[in-house]
């Protein structure tokens, strides 16, 4: 579902501009359930039991493939011919084989934590060296739009390794030190903290289409890689609010829920840009016959930072035996989330060069495909090898 939905939901949009206008409101909507389950969930599971959780689960998941199958048709007409063509037998074996051999995969990494990172590293590489591959075969023009999915990609794995700190590293500081009621009356359980993600998700989606609509009607115009640049600024806005709060403690080691919310307002709008804008950029760019395995590569490179991610967040792990105390969160957690926020700055920095050198490749792969004269690609070859 995660590489095919994006695509489908493009075609249903008349222009490139449209879709991309419009997706974020979709991941928000999408945010709708994330917060459902991740704030309700927890306490379905204390008051009912997990049975019951599982079984809302599947009735849901059972709904959404009643709406597919309902809405089939309409599906089906927006769709490519490849779409269209039916799936040969022994493609559909070799799918259900290597599914149930990375299920299998999934179960070993479980059960083997500290070899199934290094699994990850491996899939995730592969599958962006076999893009690669792709790449060095295709034409000229086409391989160099190619180029930019992997200057996107580098962006994507540096903001997911920061939004893996929700799960990790945040989680961890929220269930040790996150004590009293959001505003001091809205019930929030430390273990139901993450919930504030999706919650401030479901409210970026629109807003951020609005000024970035708006924007273009004036004439202002980003790229989508100075939006990812924007979004890095709002990262270390959340992790420089966490820095603070954990810094500022005092002595009974309890940060109020006010300072998770902020924090987590801030990752929220830049999740959205980069989470939705970055699949379709890559959407925009790519060739048509590898569309779903590009759409992919955002996938593996979301499961690459988390590994990452959740492997920097150990060093915050508390030891056995060990107390919460006003030293231990000022010096371990205000100096781990100051780490992140100082290396925050620098990648924006990264993301704005990354935004003028994509630009540049594509402009030069414009011409190319124009047939633009011998110099003017001279001079566009020499800013891609930049």
């Amino acid at each position: 579902m995660s590489p095919t939905f994006p695509g489908l939901f493009r075609r249903t949009f008349k222009n490139e501009n449209d879709f991309e206008n419009a997706y974020p409101i979709n991941y928000s909507v999408n945010n709708v359930g994330a917060f459902l389950s991740q704030y309700l969930f927890p306490i379905i599971v204390v008051v009912i039991g997990f049975h019951f959780s599982f079984a809302i689960a599947a009735f849901v998941a059972f709904t959404g493939f009643l709406v597919l199958y309902i809405l089939r048709k309409d599906i089906v007409a927006i769709s490519t011919d490849i779409d269209k063509a039916p799936i040969p037998t022994n493609k559909m074996i070799q799918f259900l084989v290597l599914s149930a051999a990375m299920l299998g995969t999934v179960f070993f990494m479980f059960s083997n934590m500290d070899v199934g990172q290094y699994i990850i590293y491996a899939l995730a590489l592969g599958a962006i060296g076999y893009f690669i591959l792709l790449m060095l075969r295709a034409p000229k023009a086409e391989a160099m739009r190619m180029s930019t999915i992997l200057l996107m990609l580098i962006l994507v794995v540096a903001f997911f390794i920061y939004y893996g700190q929700m799960m990790t590293s945040m989680n961890m500081v929220a269930i040790n030190t996150l004590r009293g009621d959001l505003f001091g009356f809205i019930p929030l359980p430390p273990e139901a903290a993450m919930a504030l993600n999706p919650l401030w998700c479901m409210v970026a989606g629109p807003i951020i289409t609005f000024i970035f609509v708006n924007l273009e009607k004036k004439g202002i115009t980003f790229t989508t890689a100075t939006k990812v640049g924007f979004a890095f600024i709002m990262t270390t806005l959340a992790f420089g609010t966490l820095t603070f709060a954990a810094q500022s403690v005092g002595s009974d080691a309890v940060i109020v829920p006010e300072y998770f919310f902020l924090a987590h307002s801030f990752q929220a709008f830049s999740e959205v840009i980069v989470g939705s804008l970055a699949v379709a950029f890559i959407l925009s760019v790519t060739p048509k016959h590898i569309e779903n395995f590009s759409v992919s590569l955002f996938s593996v490179a979301i499961a690459l930072s988390g590994v990452v991610g959740a492997v920097f967040s150990t060093s915050i792990a508390l030891d056995k035996g060990q107390k919460i105390s006003q030293q231990f969160v000022q010096n371990t957690y205000g100096d781990y989330f100051q780490l992140l926020t100082i290396l925050a700055v620098g990648i924006v920095a990264v993301a704005f060069i990354c935004s003028i050198l994509i630009k540049k490749i594509l402009a030069a792969s414009d011409r190319i495909e124009r047939g633009g004269s011998d110099d003017e690609q001279n001079i566009d070859l020499q800013s891609q090898e930049v």
